[in-house]
C-alpha cells in the first residue's frame, strides 16, 4: 500500500482578534446599549402611566356610579353609621366611601362595625411610579380629588348630640349640575399627589402630601382645588404644580395639589370618566380670549363663568 499523501490546506485557519478589533467590537455593544437602556426605560414608564390610567379610570367611574346612586358626588369627608360610634357615625374619607363601588365590601362592612382597617394596602389606589417604600402598616394612597366638586358633605362644628345636623353650606355637587356648567368633559374630577414629587414639581413649590384613603386624620390632604372667596373664584395665576392657599368660604381645605412622578405632568380624571396626561404648565398657559385666566383654573372650576373664557381649542396646550 502507497502512502497516503498530507494535503495542507494554506489560509484556512482564522487567526484571533486583534486588539484593535476587540476594543472596536466593545464600542459598538457599549453604543447599542446606550440606545438600548433609554428606549426600555421609556417603555417601562409607558407601561406605569398606562396603569395609572387605568387605575383613575376605576376610580372614576366608582365615583360615578357612587353619584348615581346617592345623587350626588360624596363630600371629601363623610358621615358612615356604625354600630359602635357615637351617633353620628364615624368620619371617614371620600375614597372610603367608595369601597362598595370598588369591590370592596368586606373592607366596608369592616369599617360600619367599627373593625380596625388600618394598614389595608389597595394596589389600585398606587400609581405604579409612585411606589411607598413600604406599606407595613399604612394605607397609601396615590390620588386626590376636585375640592370644588366634592366640597363638604358634612356641616361645620359643633354638633349636639341629640339634635339634627344643621343643613349643609357647600353640598356635593351632581353631574346634572356640573354637565349644565362647564360639562363634565370640562371639569377635574381626580388627580395624582405623589409622595416624592419630581424636581421640576419640587422647583415650582409643589406640597407633597402623606394621605392614607383610611385615615381620618389625613383626610384634609385628599383634595385639591384654587384659592376660593365667598363671591366666586379667584382669578391669581397659579401654577399647576404649586400649593394652593388656604381656602375660604369651604371647611373643606383642599390642602392637596396636583403633581406626579411622571415626566411632564400627572395623570388626571374628568367628570365624565375619561382620563388624559396634563401637562404641567396648564397653569402656566392662558385660556383662549384671556390673559389672566389659566388652562388649570377654567378645569378645576365646575363653573367657568366664574373666571370666564374657554379651554384652548388646541388640546395640546392641556
Amino acid at each position: 500500500m502507497g502512502r497516503k499523501k498530507r494535503v495542507c490546506r494554506v489560509g484556512l485557519v482564522r487567526p484571533a482578534f486583534t486588539l484593535v478589533e476587540l476594543l472596536v467590537v466593545i464600542t459598538i455593544i457599549g453604543m447599542l446599549l446606550a440606545l438600548l437602556i433609554p428606549v426600555v426605560s421609556s417603555a417601562r414608564e409607558h407601561g406605569r402611566r398606562a396603569q395609572c390610567i387605568s387605575n383613575q379610570k376605576q376610580l372614576g367611574f366608582a365615583l360615578l356610579r357612587y353619584e348615581g346612586s346617592q345623587k350626588s358626588f360624596p363630600g371629601w369627608q363623610n358621615l358612615v353609621p356604625t354600630t359602635t360610634v357615637s351617633s353620628f357615625g364615624a368620619t371617614v374619607s371620600w375614597l372610603t366611601m367608595l369601597l362598595p363601588h370598588l369591590e370592596q365590601n368586606d373592607l366596608w362592612q369592616k369599617i360600619k362595625t367599627n373593625v380596625p382597617v388600618k394598614g389595608t394596602f389597595l394596589r389600585l389606589l398606587i400609581c405604579p411610579s409612585d411606589v411607598p417604600d413600604t406599606i407595613m402598616g399604612l394605607g397609601p394612597s396615590s390620588y386626590i380629588a376636585n375640592g370644588l366638586v366634592l366640597r363638604d358633605a358634612l356641616p361645620p362644628l359643633p354638633w349636639t348630640q341629640g339634635v339634627p345636623l344643621p343643613p349643609l353650606t357647600l353640598a356635593p355637587l351632581t353631574v346634572d349640575y356640573i354637565s349644565s356648567a362647564d360639562g363634565t368633559a370640562n371639569t377635574l374630577l381626580l388627580g395624582e399627589n405623589t409622595r416624592n414629587p419630581p424636581p421640576d414639581a419640587v422647583a415650582a413649590k409643589a406640597s407633597p402630601k402623606a394621605h392614607n384613603w383610611y385615615d381620618v386624620s389625613t383626610r384634609i390632604y385628599q383634595t385639591f382645588g384654587l384659592n376660593v372667596t365667598g363671591s366666586g373664584y379667584s382669578s391669581a395665576l397659579k401654577t399647576f404644580a404649586a400649593a394652593y392657599y388656604p381656602q375660604t368660604g369651604y371647611t373643606n381645605p383642599m390642602t392637596a395639589n396636583i403633581n406626579s412622578a411622571h415626566r411632564g405632568g400627572a395623570v388626571v380624571g374628568f367628570c365624565d370618566g375619561h382620563v388624559q396626561f396634563l401637562r404641567d404648565d396648564v397653569g402656566l398657559n392662558f385660556v383662549t380670549g384671556s390673559n389672566s385666566v389659566t388652562v388649570y383654573e377654567l378645569l378645576v372650576t365646575p363653573d367657568g363663568s366664574k373666571v370666564s373664557g374657554e379651554p384652548p381649542a388646541d388640546e395640546s396646550q392641556w
